[in-house]
């Protein structure tokens, strides 16, 4: 009997440790950030247009922002001091739809989208999605040259949460920026990808702290399981002690 309840509670103690799935991972894949080579400055008169982001998380619950980050996006790029990006008004990608005959949502593709860039007169466009990524969402966008049909340059961040989601374009829009040869200070780009990485401290953190707690109530049930079994497997035994003697 004995040997039965310590075999269970080292089950218990072993399913404790493994039920944590976040500390299994290496914190530094957590917190990567891609990498992607500069691309030659932004030549006079080129025009970039951001379209509508993608919503690959299945949830309508962020539908809005499909929107709402091209329009981020394109107001931060904007605001940029010193910086000679041309960017087009969002308003003439409903009119080139139009035109394309594309419906609201039919220039996902690349292709579409190139299609679409070229007859608003864009050397450039930026394509963006969010996926789910486990408790995370993955925010990411790509520069295509529509000149070329190739993505040139392509970032992708990791965040919690809905606000999250949206602050990320802060760190995106420098990325952009940066890549295409404009005057970004590298320590403002710095300080943008640190509060990305802190998003993920805290969605880590959080996740810690649930699976520590779901951990400890599947212990704590174990162990009162494995009591009530010892004590009723002795009163099994005195009873059958009794029912001999008896005999």
């Amino acid at each position: 009997m004995k040997k039965r309840i310590v075999l269970l509670l080292a089950f218990l103690l072993f399913s404790h440790q493994i039920i944590d799935p976040v500390s299994a991972k290496d914190s530094g894949e957590t917190f990567k950030i891609s990498a992607s080579k500069k691309n030659k400055k932004f030549q006079e008169n080129d025009t970039l247009v951001v379209l509508d982001f993608e919503n690959n998380t299945g949830l309508t619950s962020i539908q809005h922002l499909q929107k709402g980050l091209a329009d981020s996006l394109t107001n931060r790029l904007n605001s940029l001091p010193d910086s000679s990006l041309e960017i087009l008004e969002r308003s003439r990608i409903k009119e080139a739809m139009q035109e394309l005959s594309f419906n609201q949502s039919g220039f996902v593709s690349k292709e579409k989208a190139v299609e679409l860039g070229k007859t608003i007169g864009a050397k450039f466009i930026l394509l963006g999605s969010v996926v789910k990524s486990g408790d995370l969402f993955e925010v990411g966008v790509r520069l295509v040259d529509t000149e070329t049909s190739k993505i040139i340059f392509g970032k992708a961040v990791l965040v919690s949460g809905e606000e999250a989601i949206l602050n990320s374009t802060s760190y995106l829009s420098l990325a952009v920026a940066d890549n295409l040869g404009q005057k970004i200070e590298q320590k403002q780009l710095l300080e943008e990808q640190k509060k990305i990485e802190s998003y993920q401290k805290s969605e880590e953190k959080n996740n810690h702290l649930t699976y520590f707690i779901l951990g400890g109530v599947v212990v704590v049930v174990g162990l009162v399981t494995a009591v009530v079994f010892a004590l009723g497997g002795g009163q099994k035994q005195e009873n059958n002690n009794t029912i001999n003697i008896g005999i």
